[in-house]
This record gives C-alpha cells, sequence and structure tokens, in this order.
C-alpha cells in the first residue's frame, strides 16, 4: 500500500508538471512564426464564430482539389479545406470537434479516400494524449520561449487566406495517360477501425444537424474501381450522396494539363473544375451569399490576397 500511494504521488506530481509545461510551450498564436502545429490546417481557428459554411475534411487529395476561395469568390460561400497530408479518420474526427466548438457548417464533405487507411489504435490513443498535453508536440519550443509564453493564454488571430488550400499551378504529366478505373469484380476493404471513426463523425455530424457529403476527388494513383464499388456500396448503406470524379462525374480533368505529380494529385487548373462543379452542388442546396456582408469583410481580404497569389 505505501508503494501504491508513492506511485500515485509520483504519477500526479509528473501529470502537474506535464500539464504546466503545456500551458507554457503551447504557441500563443496560429501563425508559423509562433511555431504552431500545421499552421495551414489550424487558421481556421481564427475565423470568426459561426462564418463557415462547408468543411472539407480529407488527406492531401482535398487541400488540393478544393479552393475555398474560389467558392466564395463565385458564389459567396465560405468553407475551410479540414486536410493533412494521409490523414487518418482519428485526425478527421478530432478536427471536426474542434471546428464545432465556433462553427456550425450546414455541410461536410468527407475525402473517401481516409477511409481505406489503416492504422492502429494506439496511434489514435496518442493523438488524445497529445490534444490534452501538447508538451510533446511543443517540446522544442523551449529554446525559444519568451516571458509572453509565461503570462499570456492563447489567441489565434491569424488568418489563412487560402482557407486550408496547398496545391500549385505546375504541371507535371503521367508518362503514361492510362484508364485507372479499370472495371473488376472485387470491393477495397473498408479496415474496422476505420468504419469506427467514420461511424463517430456521422454521429457528430447528426447531432449538429450537418449534412455528410462523401467525395472522391480526381486521382489516376489513389483511385480505382474496386474502391469505387465499395464507396457506392458505402454511401447507400448510410444513404449518404456520393460525389466520384473517377467516373461517375466527367469534369473534363485533362491529365497532361492538370496535375502537379503525375496523376496523384490536381494542380490549380484541375482544382478549379472540381471546385466549380462543388460550387454548383452547394448553390443547389441554398447555401447563403456572403459576398457584401459586413460580418465578412475579411474574407474580402482574402479574397484580395488570393486573387493576387494566384493570379486568378
Amino acid at each position: 500500500m505505501k508503494n501504491f500511494i508513492k506511485a500515485i504521488g509520483f504519477l500526479t506530481i509528473l501529470l502537474v508538471l506535464l500539464y504546466g509545461s503545456s500551458v507554457v510551450l503551447r504557441p500563443k498564436n496560429n501563425d508559423e512564426k509562433s511555431g504552431f502545429y500545421r499552421p495551414d490546417v489550424n487558421g481556421f481557428l481564427a475565423e470568426k464564430e459561426n462564418t463557415i459554411d462547408a468543411l472539407f475534411i480529407g488527406d492531401s487529395l482535398i487541400y488540393t482539389s478544393i479552393l475555398p476561395m474560389r467558392l466564395y469568390e463565385n458564389y459567396g460561400f465560405t468553407s475551410y479545406d479540414l486536410s493533412t497530408p494521409a490523414q487518418k479518420l482519428y485526425e478527421s474526427y478530432d478536427y471536426l470537434q474542434q471546428a464545432l466548438e465556433r462553427q456550425k457548417p450546414s455541410i461536410v464533405f468527407i475525402e473517401s479516400n481516409c477511409l481505406f487507411r489503416d492504422f492502429k489504435i494506439e496511434s489514435a490513443l496518442g493523438a488524445k494524449v497529445t490534444k490534452v498535453l501538447p508538451v510533446f508536440t511543443y517540446h522544442n519550443r523551449w529554446k525559444t520561449l519568451t516571458w509572453n509564453d509565461f503570462v499570456e493564454k492563447p489567441e489565434y488571430t491569424w488568418i489563412n487566406f487560402k482557407k486550408g488550400y496547398k496545391g500549385t499551378d505546375k504541371i507535371k504529366s503521367p508518362k503514361d495517360i492510362k484508364d485507372y478505373m479499370v472495371k473488376k469484380n472485387e470491393k477495397k476493404k473498408i479496415f474496422d477501425i476505420d468504419k469506427f471513426y467514420i461511424e463517430k463523425i456521422f454521429d457528430l455530424c447528426e447531432k449538429n444537424d450537418i449534412e455528410v457529403v462523401l467525395l472522391s476527388t480526381p486521382s489516376m494513383k489513389s483511385y480505382n474501381y474496386p474502391k469505387y464499388l465499395r464507396m457506392k456500396e458505402f454511401s447507400e448503406k448510410y444513404k449518404l450522396e456520393y460525389l466520384d470524379f473517377n467516373l461517375d462525374i466527367d469534369i473534363g480533368i485533362d491529365w497532361r494539363e492538370d496535375t502537379a505529380d503525375r496523376g496523384d494529385h490536381l494542380n490549380f487548373h484541375g482544382a478549379k473544375k472540381v471546385t466549380d462543379y462543388i460550387g454548383k452542388v452547394l448553390e443547389q442546396k441554398k447555401l447563403v451569399n456572403h459576398r457584401g456582408d459586413e460580418r465578412y469583410e475579411d474574407w474580402e481580404k482574402s479574397l484580395v490576397k488570393y486573387r493576387k497569389y494566384f493570379k486568378a
């Protein structure tokens, strides 16, 4: 019993130290200069409360295929790409949870490629610990600490004018352009851990009265017919709208001009085609046009930067 009490005391002191260190080491702003982890996707933390209409969640296929500022420019719809490289569904769930603390989107698009990415539950648990105790993410910040880190609370002010988009206008076409959606009588497996987390995402959206749309953006390397068959079956099971840009929807993708890395991800030219189609989908869902609304003045400023950056 004496040893047990000592162990409890040691763990309590350790947790207090870790929590205290987390408070100090956590960046006080959400920009790169402050050392914030993945500032591009976390730019949404600085968006005004309840100003985001739609969220796009998923891996790099999202942040290279969806142009939120183009949606605002052409339709006045506000959106954000909550996407990270090789995103796992537990990360998708965490980003969505965090976004819903300040935003009330009416629709969430989920890139289906994440449903085919296996991971261990230990990774999800580790991410939870890191979220509660960010000292494990920001332990190297001790080298650049200032007095403000000890006395100030986090205040996120950096607005990402690209709204999570991270594509390029460079062109690198495939060496061999071929039909990558060749019909096969098989379905790609969705792992049990992915089913668990996608259902958690569905439940979270249902509780918040958010429509869910499944999305498969164009990719010669990430998509094939077995994935397509599985997603058709999956969307029918959960009665969800499914937008497949690899077989069902033809938006005129030219792999000689619309890809930046030989057919895996779209470039800016290809992203415009996907985004324009999404804009029409959102228009049919009667989202509000916020152009001219004073509350969205920051979006007008971002639009100026967007046009200058992309010469759009």
